[in-house]
């Protein structure tokens, strides 16, 4: 018989149940109450000794996940999708580091010189380490912190500039954990009074500026109005794309910040599989145009049926019909737009503003036909997806750096740890006495320093992009609304043909027994099968026949 899971047979034999004519496997062990009752508290802590030496120095799962892969939230079926659109930004041209270094030092360099904060907050260096994408901003208090799926604020991610706060004193501070629905929605919004989600990569410096800008007042005892401060540092930012300082800085530096010749695997690939191309941006043709030429070569434009800059997203995938304007040319480069009535996109042209609608129309595509791609989930993926049902890919760069550290040994134990951790506690708190009780209280504190270490080796400051300490973030919870795959680089496409149908895992709830789990395979349950039969305590317990048996799920890839 195999073992399944790590309680199969480590906390005593395991019965199964036939579920809608199935036999179930147990997923975590299964243990009487009967059992526990009779049984003296050193065989509990004996089955932890043991347990905690397997999961340390033995437990390695079969299989790692690969950075490459697309993941699915929903059945995708790309036989079933003719059209491929692509934002630009960080979705086709993946930047280089450099670019944060150098949003946040011209975004300092306008605050002080044009808006004059204090000159030696330029002084202040931009960290990549100190946050991740998808926090949120209490714009009336100066704080910074994360908020998972159910809206509620994870006290100890709770930062004023550079301090963390102590869990008394951001409760302190906020009054509550838990942030109304209606301010949530708006926080995806620019213009947000209360709360302001920083959701794509363009934020960061713009987070860090933030918080050295505080920390800055705070150390100095400067009496600051956050808001007035956050509106400052926020249109600093702004300026460093609006007014040409990235467009510029790109243009001279174009191998600084994008690899040569990058997609045309990607291209060549999707031209092979008889897809539609379009190129639908907010950012200007002269920065486009740049980029893509050395990302693809002289002659890009050909690569898309159509091409459209200036789009104004999220606009752009209202309802309301708005015409496009075609921009002109001369002597191959950009002066003007045209005004006439656009009644055909054609290839080659370069056209701005428009719809989705429009666009839809004027190209005779249908919207169950189009996937888009981008890495921002309001302004690229939102609307599109729940309004105009277009399918939809999220290019989540930070999945590189999660998916090493998820592969490393260090990490999966420790999640394993932590689940068992969970389990036994569960079964200790059968007994009452105050020496159970004892080591109950001494299991929590341990799950709790084994979760810290876990989120701090993400980020010590917020932890992962897409977790909090028991489920998952505002930011993932989005994502996972409004993409129906993710993936951390569009040329990840190039792994799959043309008709690859995306599954994905079967969700479980918690009254739900069948489920399918992250290392639940053959190399894993022999493994666990061969190291389990070494255990001391194992031969003794399974000549015991429980009386009544509680299921645990078992799922190693949640609760971090």
């Amino acid at each position: 018989m195999k073992a399944t899971t790590l309680f199969s047979r480590a906390l005593l034999s395991a019965n199964t149940k036939p579920i809608c004519g199935v036999t179930a496997k147990p997923l975590f062990g299964t243990i009487s109450r009967k059992y526990c009752e009779r049984k003296e508290l050193p065989e509990i802590r004996k089955s932890y000794n043991d347990l905690k030496n397997f999961v340390r120095e033995r437990f390695k799962p079969n299989f790692l996940i690969q950075q490459e892969h697309v993941f699915p939230v929903n059945q995708t079926d790309l036989s079933q999708i003719d059209i491929y659109g692509f934002d630009y930004d960080y979705t086709l041209a993946e930047y280089s580091d450099d670019m944060q270094i150098f949003i946040y030092q011209t975004a300092s360099n306008i605050l002080c010189k044009k808006y004059k904060f204090p000159a030696d907050i330029m002084k202040e260096k931009y960290n990549p380490d100190f946050c991740v994408r998808g926090l949120h901003y209490d714009i009336k208090r100066g704080l910074m912190m994360k908020i998972d799926e159910r809206h509620i604020v994870q006290l100890d991610t709770v930062f004023h500039g550079r301090r963390k706060l102590n869990s008394e004193e951001a409760l302190r501070q906020l009054e509550t954990v838990h942030i109304p629905k209606e301010v949530m929605d708006r926080s995806c919004f620019r213009g947000s009074e209360v709360l302001q989600q920083l959701t794509d990569i363009f934020s960061l410096p713009e987070m860090c500026l933030l918080a050295n800008v505080v920390e800055y007042f705070t150390s100095k005892s400067i009496k600051f109005d956050p808001t007035k401060v956050f509106q400052m540092v926020e249109r600093s930012v702004r300026e460093v794309h609006t007014d040409g300082y990235l467009f510029r800085e790109v243009t001279a530096n174009v191998e600084r910040y994008l690899r040569k010749c990058c997609l045309v695997p990607l291209i060549t690939k999707l031209e092979e599989d008889k897809k539609k191309l379009f190129l639908l941006t907010n950012s200007p043709y002269p920065c486009v145009s740049v980029g893509m030429r050395h990302m693809l070569g002289e002659f890009w434009r050909e690569a898309f049926e159509v091409i459209i800059v200036e789009a104004n997203k999220p606009n752009f995938f209202d309802q309301r019909p708005q015409p496009f304007k075609t921009l002109q040319f001369q002597d191959c480069r950009y002066k003007s737009v045209s005004w006439d009535t656009i009644n055909e996109l054609k290839k080659g042209e370069i056209y701005c503003e428009g719809s989705s609608g429009e666009l839809m129309k004027l190209m005779g595509w249908d919207n169950r036909q189009v996937m888009y791609f981008g890495d921002q989930i309001y302004a690229d993926l939102e609307t599109p997806n729940l309004s105009s049902g277009w399918s939809t890919c999220a290019v989540i760069h930070e999945l590189k750096h999660e998916i090493d550290i998820m592969n490393s040994p260090g990490f999966y134990r420790s999640v394993v740890w932590v689940q068992t951790l969970e389990r036994l506690i569960d079964r200790a708190q059968v007994h009452q006495d105050a020496e159970s009780r004892q080591l109950v209280r001494d299991w929590l504190i341990e799950r709790k320093n084994v979760k810290a270490d876990l989120k701090n080796v993400f980020n010590k400051n917020f932890g992962s992009v897409f977790r909090t300490s028991l489920q998952g973030s505002y930011f993932s919870s989005r994502l996972c609304r409004v993409a129906d795959i993710y993936t951390s680089s569009v040329m990840n496409l190039c792994k799959y043909g043309p008709d690859k149908i995306f599954f994905p895992p079967r969700g479980s709830l918690p009254h739900e027994q069948l489920v399918s789990v992250g290392y639940r395979h053959d190399g894993f349950d022999a493994a666990l099968e061969t190291a389990l039969k070494t255990l001391d305590f194992l031969k003794y317990r399974m000549t015991e026949t429980p009386t009544e048996i509680d299921t645990w799920q078992y799922n190693v890839c949640s609760g971090v």
